[in-house]
Order: C-alpha cells, then structure tokens, then sequence
C-alpha cells in the first residue's frame, strides 16, 4: 500500500504542474531525484515567457533545491532569494530536507529586511498628446529581475489585449500609452512586471480585478486632487483661530482674575498686620 501511495504522489505532481512543458519536466525529473535534469528544466523554464508569477515560483523553488542538493550553496541561496522577491509568503513543504532546505532559511532571513517586486499605479495622464498615458511605478526590485512593463487593457465589451513590452533598467515611475480608440468607450486595465524572456513576475491589477474597472469612462480613471482647503494665509492644521477665542482667552476673564487676585492680596495683608484696630494705616496704591 505505502508503495503504490508513493507511486500516485509521483504521477500527481506532473498533472498538478503549473503551466508549461519545462516546468513539467522539471517537477518530474525532480521526483525522480535527477537533479541535473531537473535543474536544466527549470532553467529552460525560467528563460521562457511564463504567464503567472506562481510559474516562476515553482522554477526557483526546483532550481533552488537543485542546486543544493548538488552542494552549490551560494547558487541556491540566490535561487531562493529571487523566488522571495517573486512571494514573500513562500512557505517551503515541511517534509523537506533540512539539508536541502537550509539556503532557503538563509534567503528567507535576508529577504525580511527587503521589499518584494512590487507595482503601483499612479495617475492618468489624459492631456497627453496625441495619446493619453497610464502611469505605474516600480516600487521595489531587490534583485533588479524585472526588465519590462506591459499594459493589458480592454476597451468596453472587447477583448483583452497586451501592449509591447516596455524595456526598464532599475525601478522607478513609468507611463504607457493607450490606444487611440481608448477615448472612445469605457477601459479596463492593468500592469505587468516581466523578465527579460516576457516571464510575468508582479501585476498590479488583473483580469479579475483591473484598474479602472470597466465601468469607468477614461477621464474617470484619474483619481481627484485632494481638496485640502489651505491658503497661502492659513495653512492647515489652524482651523481654531477662524472661529471666536473661547472664553478662558478673552481679556475681559483675565482682567476680572486680575482684580480679585489684587482684592485678595490687599485683604490678606490687612489680616496680617501686627497693628492694633485703633492704629492707623497708611496704604500706597500704585496703578499702572
């Protein structure tokens, strides 16, 4: 029983593999504890134009392994750090080797301190001649591994179609144009950060959820200014002095205070004095 259990584990993995064929190879080879033949599969993977960030993922994670198995430590090490740029939330399977698995915890220590590839988009630019411009940003790329940006959009009820990749160096804020025709009906869209073979890294946005929507006209994409209400004379932050001071800043309560402090000084003196009743006192009041 245990050995046909084994058997089934082995043939489920291929047909729970993501995406295509070399990644296929590679999970299978990797079964099969052929790490030569495995680690070449998931290079072939890795140079090609996967769809899904998973994809690339699952590359890295056989390279990595691969590589450790095979005692190449520092290659390992930045296997899994690129699969941590990719997901942060990598969990390695607890079944493991710890021996296989010690260059991931090495790379899960270091990328606590770093940020994951990440995409924001920023506003759209719609004066722009003769086409109007979405913008993303770059936010983080440790390991520089994206080297291009692609827009996916549909125009209304169409179908989704991609851009040509825009080819980037280092992160940072980039605009893409849209098509002409994106003026005329309603947009939806997002952003890809890609290898340098087209492999999908990070997104911002996808199908399921796009910026824009869809239901959005394209002038109704640009998020409004912030009307913040400051001026040149009063900045915010000094809402209080627009209305009436309260009244224990008014000067006609400190005067008040004033006099019966004074009343009261006069009055405590009086009761101290040694003199008899019958004495005189001279009092000098000064008022300034």
């Amino acid at each position: 029983m245990l050995v046909r259990a084994i058997v089934f584990i082995v043939l489920l993995a291929p047909a729970a593999a993501l995406g295509q064929e070399p990644l296929r190879q590679a999970q299978e080879k990797f079964e099969q504890l052929d790490f030569d033949g495995a680690l070449a599969a998931a290079g072939q993977a890795l140079q090609s134009a996967t769809d899904s960030p998973a994809e690339l993922v699952e590359a890295y994670r056989i390279r990595g392994l691969c590589l450790s198995a095979m005692g190449r430590g520092d290659d390992s090490l930045l296997a899994f750090r690129a699969l941590l740029s990719i997901d942060p939330n990598f969990k390695i399977s607890a079944d493991t080797s710890p021996k296989l698995a010690a260059p991931f915890y090495q790379a899960l220590a270091i990328s606590r301190e770093l940020k994951p590839i990440s995409l924001a988009p920023l506003a759209t630019k719609t004066d722009v001649q003769p086409l109007p411009r979405v913008r993303v940003k770059i936010e983080a790329d440790p390991l520089r591994l994206v080297k291009g940006l692609r827009l996916c959009f549909k125009i209304g009820s169409g179908d989704w179609q991609k851009s040509e990749p825009l080819q980037v160096h280092e992160p940072g804020e980039f605009s893409l144009p849209l098509p002409s025709t994106a003026a005329e009906g309603k947009i939806a869209y997002y952003f890809e950060a890609l290898t340098a073979q087209g492999g999908v890294l990070a997104r911002a946005g996808d199908k399921k959820s796009p910026l824009g929507a869809g239901a959005a006209p394209l002038a109704a994409v640009v998020p409004p200014e912030q009307v913040t209400g400051t001026t040149e004379d009063q900045p915010l932050g000094h809402e209080e002095d627009q209305s009436a001071p309260a009244w224990y800043r008014t000067w006609w309560f400190w005067t008040a205070v004033g006099v019966v402090v004074a009343g009261t000084a006069v009055g405590v003196g009086v009761g101290v004095s040694g003199g008899s009743s019958n004495d005189p006192v001279d009092y000098n009041v000064s008022v300034e």
